[in-house]
């Protein structure tokens, strides 16, 4: 049960630590794009905020002052769009001291407008890009990351009397900057930036402190839920499994199948019907035993009878086994002391399954040599001259036709050239198997004889003709 309730605690472990990262990380993408989100719409309404008090005091407060002092009279606290938005923005800095809003140019006629390293380069690059009018990223001041918005003044045909030729411009504007600084601009130049840049910090660092209590809270909630699964798998499954486990190893050790208690689980689950099962196959198997064990008994008293006449039976056969072992001993020595070679075959007509040793003599070739010519055995042996009248001989048996059952070949001994051998075949069962069993004799000396005796009458033959031609020429001799 333990390893079952092992598993079960690093399976649901796992589950629940791969799910709270995953919530994890949701939530941190959440509080970054949340965050991104915020610093993008508070910089949108910086600028557009500035952008909106440039629109106003350039279509609105600047041709009402022309009207009211001249066309040679510049003052910038009213009628300079930059002025009036930066001083707005210097008091709402105040409250937001780390946001950057202002006008920022290459050529400024106040210092105070002058274009830090990272804005030169955002002016330089809209001034590469004339069709855009606003750059927006992220960029780093002073070390500190900012999310910054950018929007170009470009110089235009109603920007030519502040910043186009001195001599065209108010006579007030000259006096208080000069004829050099924000004068001789190109057009569609840029002549300056509108900047604003929020650090990103800030807004993070008040977000995490807002997001980082729900993620204690969440990674709380989600180790209770942790405990209280392995609360409810301990109190449901492995604790009453381990109770279970225990009656089995109880009844497993039992000898008497009668004396296994059920077990005493309630509820209505699965675990509850593997009880019930249980109970049920121990009871079956309390009737069970009781009706084996008489069974046993009766089955014990028959074997033991079986097993009496068993014994018996070994006896004779043990008894006929040893006989039919020494006859057999016997038949063998007889055909290996006998003068009559003895060959069977089998499966193959022409090799050999058994060889005795007269047939040594008889070929001259021992019975290993004769084992070498392997299918060979017989063909090796027989005449060339023999060899189709033997294989002919094989064909009709095989076909079941009548065949004489002792034949006549000439064999070629290893070292004493032809010799004849007479062969008496017959039909026998060799190791269970249909066989051709063969007594083989060496009849050379007994051809030889007849050969002799046959030569013999017929010169006796040829001189009893002779002298009968002899005498009847000696009548005729006479008669004449």
């Amino acid at each position: 049960m333990n390893r079952i309730a092992s598993k079960l605690t690093l399976s649901i472990g796992i589950v629940t630590l791969i799910f709270t990262a995953f919530l994890l990380y949701q939530a941190y993408a959440l509080t970054n794009r949340r965050i991104k989100e915020v610093v993008e719409q508070q910089t949108s309404m910086a600028l557009q905020f500035d952008l909106a008090i440039r629109k106003y005091v350039g279509h609105k407060i600047r041709p009402l002052m022309y009207e009211l002092l001249g066309e040679d009279e510049f003052i910038p606290e009213a009628m300079s769009t930059s002025y009036v938005a930066r001083s707005i923005f210097e008091d709402v800095r105040g409250a937001f001291p780390a946001y950057i809003l202002k006008f920022s140019s290459d050529n400024p006629r106040n210092p105070l407008n002058q274009a830090g390293p990272e804005e030169l380069k955002v002016i330089e690059y809209l001034n590469n890009n004339p069709h855009l009018e606003k750059w927006e990223g992220e960029i780093v001041i002073d070390g500190k990351p900012y999310m910054a918005k950018f929007s170009a003044r470009r110089m235009k045909e109603e920007c030519l009397r502040c910043h186009g030729d001195p001599k065209d411009a108010p006579a007030s504007l000259l006096e208080r900057y000069g004829p050099v600084a924000g004068f001789h601009r190109p057009m569609n130049e840029i002549i300056g930036s509108d900047t604003v840049a929020i650090p990103t910090e800030r807004i993070s660092e008040k977000l995490w402190a807002e997001s980082i209590p729900v993620f204690l809270i969440g990674g709380l909630m989600l180790l209770l839920f942790f405990f209280a699964i392995l609360w409810v798998i301990r109190f449901t499954i492995t604790d009453r499994l381990t109770m279970i486990s225990r009656y089995f190893a109880n009844a497993a050790r039992q000898e008497d199948y009668s004396n296994i208690e059920p077990i005493r689980i309630k509820g209505n689950d699965e675990i509850s019907d593997l009880v019930f099962s249980f109970n049920t196959l121990s009871h079956k198997l309390k009737q069970n035993y009781a009706s084996l064990d008489q069974q046993v008994k009766e089955r014990t008293e028959e074997l033991v009878s079986k097993n009496r006449r068993l014994e018996l039976e070994i006896l004779e056969r043990t008894r006929a086994e040893e006989a039919l072992r020494e006859s057999e001993s016997r038949y063998r020595r007889l055909v290996e002391q006998s003068y009559q070679g003895l060959v069977i075959t089998q499966d193959n007509p022409l090799r050999f399954s058994f060889v005795s040793k007269p047939m040594e003599a008889i070929t001259g070739y021992t019975r290993e040599e004769m084992e070498d010519l392997r299918d060979q055995q017989v063909m090796a042996l027989i005449h060339s001259e023999d060899r189709d009248r033997l294989l002919q001989n094989l064909r009709d048996r095989l076909e079941g036709k009548e065949v004489p059952t002792t034949v006549q070949y000439r064999i070629l001994h290893k070292t004493q050239g032809t010799r004849w051998i007479e062969i008496h075949v017959s039909s026998i069962d060799y190791n269970d198997s249909p066989a051709t069993h063969a007594v083989v004799l060496d009849i050379t000396d007994k051809k030889r004889a007849e050969e002799a005796l046959r030569q013999s009458e017929e010169k006796l033959a040829r001189s009893k003709k002779m002298e009968s031609l002899g005498l009847l020429k000696g009548v005729k001799t006479i008669g004449a």
